[in-house]
């Protein structure tokens, strides 16, 4: 579906503003038709488009204020300004698309903590760091699914002001006014460096269009920076993808999207369709985790147990999280589902329901303090899985039904975990016996970390960058092929 010129189709929000006059008999119909023609929540491609920028703020004015009174001067006449760790941003919503609300879906104010999960408050950053993207899950009132996808862009920041301590020419004491005030004055010729700060452009689709909505996002990104390429305004290309491009409906038609050189497309399955539709790369899941430790992590689902999915990679953790949901068809998983958990949310580890949840590891050492020991940690960067001190023993499953199960699997995709690692050849020979157990797990250290740790810190990557000659991935890629595609389709199956 192309960009049409000429004047844009009236917006959502120019439609809403008439509740801000004074109500009359006429405007109240007016309101109600436009609420009439608003598309339903299985009709819309996208729900909302949200920029959620780094706002300046002090740490703890109040308590701050508190301790300045209780404090006594120091010995000395002459005090250094506060440190700058003290002044930071938190995340907050500069713009947003449509205006108001859907009134069958409103938007949820936790969003800002999902696009920055890491943490409620933003500590710039003194080198540039690279655009990244992540995946998230929310879940409404109504169990409704709400998936979101963030690409996070890094841009400069001049600190202005004096009372700003990031600006190093002029800095203010003012602890004890009363006592002296000192002034450190720089050369006025001294250039301060830049600082970076993150701003995180989000889509939210009850739709789960993880990579669609993520080409899109980073080819709009690299629209917007080109000014050469822009023939309409970036707002029509927002208006354009939330209020013009409908949900595919069910069946063999597909909506078809084109921005710059890529063509995105969005399909629906049909609506009695025998398996699960996932639009995400089953292979993701399986390239963190061997064989047995997928069968081992599915199995404790199926026993509705509590499941931690730790990784360095934000956008790891919610397509594997959505895979492993997937493999429970025809059963659905109903308690405590949270791919991407944001910092503040960390006591929910220890709820006494079953759970699959997933934490980034930045939020680790909080996220341990309040685990709960019947817990299964499940570490995707290194392939391990550990029981809690107090997990419940999993039933034994059929050994028939079991055995043909990761014979299936096997035939399949039973390779993906070590090709993805340059240990193809390896797991062969393991497999015939000619490798024993502690040979191919020292192999498994020294060859084929290195090529593990490169591919995994191209998963965040919003455009994908190639990788350096001298890169062993290289060799992984060329030995890839189009019949990989036809093995996660057996695996769906």
């Amino acid at each position: 579906m192309g960009f049409t010129a000429g004047t844009p189709t009236p917006s959502i929000a120019s439609r809403g503003s008439v509740s801000r006059t004074p109500s009359t008999p006429k405007l109240r119909r007016l309101k109600s038709e436009a609420c009439s023609e608003l598309p339903t929540i299985s009709q819309r491609l996208v729900e909302y488009f949200v920029v959620v920028s780094s706002k300046p703020q002090w740490l703890n004015e109040a308590s701050t204020a508190k301790q300045q009174k209780q404090q006594t001067l120091p010995k000395g006449n002459i005090h250094l300004p506060q440190n700058c760790q003290d002044y930071t941003f938190s995340p907050k919503i500069t713009a947003r698309y449509p205006l108001i609300d859907y009134p069958d879906n409103p938007l949820n104010p936790m969003v800002t903590h999902f696009c920055f999960p890491q943490s409620d408050s933003i500590v710039p950053s003194k080198e540039f760091v690279m655009s990244r993207i992540h995946h998230f899950v929310l879940t409404n009132d109504k169990g409704k699914k709400i998936y979101g996808t963030c690409l996070t862009v890094y841009e400069e920041y001049f600190p202005a002001g004096l009372n700003n301590p990031y600006n190093r020419r002029h800095k203010v004491h003012e602890m004890f006014p009363e006592k002296i005030e000192v002034t450190i004055d720089h050369d006025g010729n001294e250039e301060i460096p830049p600082l970076y700060i993150p701003r995180v452009l989000c889509i939210l689709s009850t739709w789960p269009y993880l990579y669609a909505f993520r080409e899109y996002l980073a080819q709009l990104y690299r629209l917007s920076t080109s000014t050469t390429l822009m023939e309409v305004p970036l707002e029509r290309f927002v208006q354009n993808i939330c209020l013009e491009i409908p949900a595919p409906p069910p069946g063999a038609f597909e909506i078809e999207l084109s921005i710059l050189k890529s063509q995105i497309k969005f399909w629906a399955p049909p609506a009695k369709m025998p398996i699960p539709y996932v639009s995400i790369p089953y292979s993701t899941l399986f390239e963190c985790l061997d064989l047995d430790s997928v069968m081992i992590v599915w199995y404790a689902l199926l026993n509705e147990q509590k499941v931690l999915l730790v990784s360095s990679q934000y956008s790891i953790l919610t397509m594997c999280a959505e895979t492993l949901l997937s493999l429970l068809f025809p059963l659905q998983w109903s308690h405590l589902y949270i791919p991407l958990l944001p910092r503040f949310l960390s006591p929910m580890l220890d709820a006494p329901i079953p759970y699959l949840v997933g934490v980034i590891r930045e939020n680790w050492v909080i996220a341990e303090k309040n685990l709960s020991a019947e817990t299964i940690v499940v570490d995707l960067d290194s392939n391990d899985v550990v029981f809690g001190s107090n997990a419940p023993k999993l039933v034994s499953p059929p050994v028939k039904k079991w055995t043909k199960l990761k014979a299936t699997l096997q035939e399949s995709v039973g390779d993906t975990f070590w090709r993805i690692r340059g240990l193809e050849r390896e797991s062969y020979l393991f497999k015939k016996g000619r490798i024993l157990d502690h040979h191919i797990q020292r192999i498994y250290e020294e060859k084929g970390g290195a090529e593990w740790k490169e591919r995994l810190y191209g998963y965040d990557d919003a455009f994908s960058m190639a990788y350096t000659p001298d890169s062993p991935n290289l060799k992984i890629d060329e030995s890839s092929n189009g019949e990989q595609q036809s093995s996660w389709e057996q695996v769906q199956e």
